[in-house]
């Protein structure tokens, strides 16, 4: 694969009150370093408190059997995904820390020449409270 890559994410989210999925598409960045597709791109987030866009810095981490997405900026977080493993951590807001579980009940990679694919499938829970299932959808393709 190219240096330079399109990094599309269609997610969404069941058992909440507004369901509706997401669909992005951003520029990034590639590089395969110790077994593993290392992914760099920007994530740009709704407005924030000052009512500007907020940004964060995304990681995502591709191994055989298991993704690690790790973003810096407005919101800070680590997540682990591996299936049919659970992983805890801290999600930091502008407005404070929650304590974010993830459980992987599904993840599949199919790695191509020029593109990989990602199907994640996962159960939520926020401050030890089960919030939604969800499903993310990530194509990477070099950039022509």
């Amino acid at each position: 694969m190219k240096q330079k890559v399109l990094v599309a994410i269609t997610g969404s989210q069941s058992g909440i009150e507004d369901e509706d999925a997401i669909q992005t598409l951003q520029p990034g960045s590639y590089g395969y370093i110790q077994n593993k597709h290392v992914i760099r791109y920007e994530e740009v987030l709704e407005e924030s408190l000052t009512g500007q866009p907020a940004t964060a810095q995304c990681i995502l981490k591709i191994s055989a059997d298991s993704v690690t997405l790790s973003k810096k900026g407005h919101t800070q977080t680590e997540m682990y995904f591996k299936q049919g493993e659970s992983f805890d951590t801290i999600y930091e807001t502008p407005l404070g820390s929650l304590h974010m579980g993830l459980y992987t009940t599904r993840l599949e990679i199919i790695e191509k020449e020029d593109s990989l694919s990602l199907d994640l499938e996962y159960s939520l829970e926020m401050n030890y409270s089960h919030v939604s299932d969800c499903n993310i959808h990530i194509q990477i393709t070099s950039k022509s």
